[in-house]
């Protein structure tokens, strides 16, 4: 539906795009025509002012003369100069032909107006008036010129590219204009009241009459007729007359056709281009419709097919019959449709062969795995049933050792009794794995010394050490730190292995050293002897049940391979676990066992 839309509204702007473009050219060559009627108009009213201002100005000399020769006319005629720029302009022009205004000039004008006359009319070296000037006509042909160029200038204002908003300053404008024609007379309310100055509305009815009017309700009248004809709002105004009792001139009829006609015409064609807009929009909103449907209906085809497929339905469109590329498209679907349809059953296939193979495999893990377990059950059963068994042929062998001991040397008592040492150490250890395999063992953890296990390591290995000449350092443990272990487990299945294990391969005279490590979640004991150290191939298989990893020590110690493994099996039920780094590099062997268990406490 969004794409119906967009190309209905892109027809829409398509074909109306031409239509409003016409109409703007049109518009303009219209608006220019009507520029050229005004500007008619202003001629014309310019031309009837003028021939106005020349009755007026032959009509009232001897008046205009007998007013300059005022003391309080001069007084009002140099105020008026410096408020008003116009009536400056004006009587400027009147001054240059009256020699009483210049004398007024001289005698009470300011250094202001005198050298604004001066710059004004540089080749004027005095203030005396030429004597072959004649003062009505030429005055009347200067001010014609002034008035004349002033209305151009409204006329320009009105009509520019900013003509509305200058519309009210042209009507003020020329509002000044006649107030400039008005206040040479306006001294003399005598003379004016015996004219007639009447406005009359477009049924010639009487509006304003000056016969009744006082001067400042003249004054007021005359401004705002002033301002209706600087807008050119004549449909309330349209004729202004002035009739003198003497002359009897009267004033040309304003009617400005030409400019109302051409309004008309623009109406008229206003409202054609809207009959015509609306019919050609719906017109193009139904040719719109009518080609988004027939284009978009195989698009809304090709998503429905879209949809079937990503729900699984792959019916294939039969009746998308085109030869575009909507046609192609609609075809590739189809085809690809099919494809997915052909991979999915066998898809299918394969995974019901796979779960075949799965539950195949399944049956058999199960069944190797019951038979491994049986088989484990039956090791261990063996296993106990030797350890039991051996347990009774080395007590045996004790008791008869005992009976023949004194037939024997010192020196094999020694001996005989030292493998028999080893034989019941070597049978503790192979029940003790069995036993932490099968989890038979009783575990009692509890929060011990360190220090505690520092002091019981100098007892039991203390006849060891003597024999070798070895030194245990323990300055580098802190015995303030606690653990979490069985003591007696980790004491003698443990420590008891580490140590060993390190005074079996130290050579004559060197230390053993113990060390304690703490970070912020565990506590590391470490033993670092400086023996024959491990080889990097044993090293990785020392935790292999299923390898022979013993070896002799230095004074040809036996071992039976199974300590270390039996250290790391109780380490991990201590929630710790075993590291061990070693290197049979010449002077520089070693071998070091880390044992890394939680941190209860640091220090207290």
């Amino acid at each position: 539906m969004k794409l119906k839309v967009k190309l209905i509204f892109i027809l829409l702007v398509m074909g109306l795009s031409p239509f409003f473009l016409g109409f703007y050219f049109l518009q303009a060559k219209l608006k220019k025509d009507l520029q050229s009627s005004v500007f008619l108009q202003f001629q014309d009213i310019s031309r009837t002012l003028e021939h106005s201002i020349d009755t007026i100005l032959n009509d009232h000399k001897d008046n205009l003369d007998f007013l300059v020769s005022l003391p309080s006319f001069q007084d009002q005629l140099l105020e008026d100069w410096d408020k008003d720029s116009i009536l400056r302009k004006l009587l400027l022009q009147f001054s240059l032909n009256n020699p009483l205004f210049e004398e007024v000039l001289v005698t009470k004008g300011t250094q202001k107006q005198l050298r604004y006359f001066s710059s004004t009319h540089p080749k004027r070296t005095t203030l005396k008036p030429p004597n072959n000037i004649q003062t009505s006509k030429s005055f009347s042909i200067n001010f014609s010129k002034l008035l004349n160029t002033k209305v151009i200038k409204i006329y320009k204002s009105f009509i520019g590219q900013d003509g509305e908003n200058h519309t009210l300053q042209a009507s003020i404008r020329l509002s000044n204009l006649f107030k400039a024609i008005l206040v040479l007379h306006r001294y003399n309310l005598e003379n004016i009241s015996q004219r007639k100055i009447i406005l009359l509305d477009q049924n010639h009815s009487i509006l304003f009459s000056s016969h009744s009017f006082k001067k400042q309700a003249l004054l007021s009248s005359i401004k705002s007729i002033t301002k209706d004809l600087g807008i050119l709002k004549l449909d309330k105004v349209k004729y202004l007359y002035h009739r003198g009792e003497i002359s009897q001139v009267k004033w040309k009829i304003l009617i400005l056709k030409e400019y109302k006609v051409a309004f008309d015409k623009i109406k008229k064609i206003e409202r054609h281009f809207h009959t015509v807009a609306l019919a050609l929009s719906v017109f193009i909103l139904l040719l719109g419709n009518f080609l988004a449907t027939l284009l978009l209906k195989p698009i809304e085809q090709l998503i429905k097919l879209s949809k079937q497929i990503s729900f699984g339905n792959l019916k294939q469109i039969k009746s998308i019959n085109r030869s575009d590329e909507i046609g192609e498209l609609a075809q590739s679907m189809n085809h690809m449709a099919l494809s997915i349809n052909t991979h999915q059953k066998h898809e299918k296939k394969l995974k019901i062969q796979l779960q075949e193979s799965l539950d195949n495999i399944e049956v058999t893990i199960n069944n190797r795995t019951n038979s491994y377990l049986k088989l484990i059950e039956e090791h261990q059963s063996l296993s106990k049933m030797l350890s039991h068994d051996m347990g009774n042929y080395l007590t045996n062998i004790s008791l008869k050792f005992e009976e023949i001991s004194s037939s024997l040397t010192s020196n094999e008592q020694l001996e005989i009794n030292k493998l028999n040492q080893e034989a019941h150490s070597f049978l503790k250890k192979v029940l003790e794995f069995s036993s932490i395999n099968e989890g038979y063992l009783e575990i009692n953890l509890e929060k011990i010394l360190i220090s505690d296990f520092v002091q019981d390591i100098q007892t039991l290995f203390s006849n060891k050490l003597h024999q070798k000449s070895l030194i245990l350092d323990t300055s580098k443990v802190d015995e303030t730190l606690s653990i979490f272990v069985d003591r007696e487990w980790f004491l003698f299945s443990v420590l008891n292995n580490i140590i060993s294990n390190a005074i079996k391969f130290s050579n004559k005279g060197s230390s053993i050293i113990l060390e304690t490590i703490t970070n912020k979640k565990e506590v590391i004991l470490i033993i670092l002897d400086h023996g024959v150290g491990i080889e990097k191939s044993r090293l990785s298989q020392i935790f292999d049940g299923g390898k022979k990893t013993s070896t002799l020590g230095t004074q040809g110690e036996v071992g039976s391979g199974f300590g270390l493994i039996l250290v790391k099996k109780w380490i991990e039920k201590f929630n710790g676990k075993l590291n061990i780094n070693s290197s049979t590099q010449i002077n520089s062997s070693y071998t070091k066992v880390s044992i890394h268990l939680p941190l209860l406490i640091k220090k207290y």
